[in-house]
């Protein structure tokens, strides 16, 4: 498998629609995407009167890996993951790490309650989960989660007024 196409940060509900404008616009025919089980979804379809097969491995961490050499015509699967990879990848970092200045408490707190309204009114499926991790004296760190499994941890140091925002965005931000 190319390492082109490992723990890409693909948005996955973009990614149905992506493939199916990819088989437009190059005269594929009987394309069907679905899940073949828990983590792995599949793409077959016929192009240039070959049939083609691609998998999208959904990993833990929030990416996708997509490989191409499943069943014959390699080639014509890695089209598509090069489609997809330019199509759907905006950002290629694995991990963030960013520190602000001059975030006094009450900023941090507004930026809280923003996060908290972003869980949405569906408590049972979540858009994000905020959780405190620990807090002193010095500092106060907050985890947040969503349901792509990306996540970013802020640490905000109460002493020095400074938010470090460390972790690993799957998605294009949500703000």
């Amino acid at each position: 498998m190319s390492s082109d196409f490992k723990e890409l940060n693909i948005v996955k509900t973009r990614l149905e629609e992506s493939i199916q404008k990819f088989w437009e616009t190059n005269n594929c025919q009987q394309g069907k995407y679905f899940s073949v089980r828990k983590g792995l979804d599949r793409a077959e379809y016929v192009q240039d009167g070959s049939q083609v097969t691609v998998d999208f491995y959904c990993k833990n961490n929030g990416t996708i890996t997509i490989q191409t050499k499943v069943g014959k015509n390699y080639d014509k699967g890695e089209q598509l993951a090069i489609y997809l990879r330019d199509e759907l990848v905006d950002d290629d970092r694995k991990s963030i790490s960013v520190s602000i200045r001059n975030i006094d408490k009450d900023s941090f707190n507004l930026l809280l309650e923003f996060l908290e309204d972003l869980k949405g009114d569906n408590s049972a499926d979540p858009v994000i989960s905020v959780s405190l991790n620990s807090e002193d004296s010095l500092r106060k760190v907050m985890r947040t989660t969503s349901k792509y499994n990306d996540s970013l941890t802020l640490t905000h140091h109460l002493t020095t007024n400074r938010l470090q925002i460390q972790g690993k965005p799957a998605l294009p931000p949500i703000w």
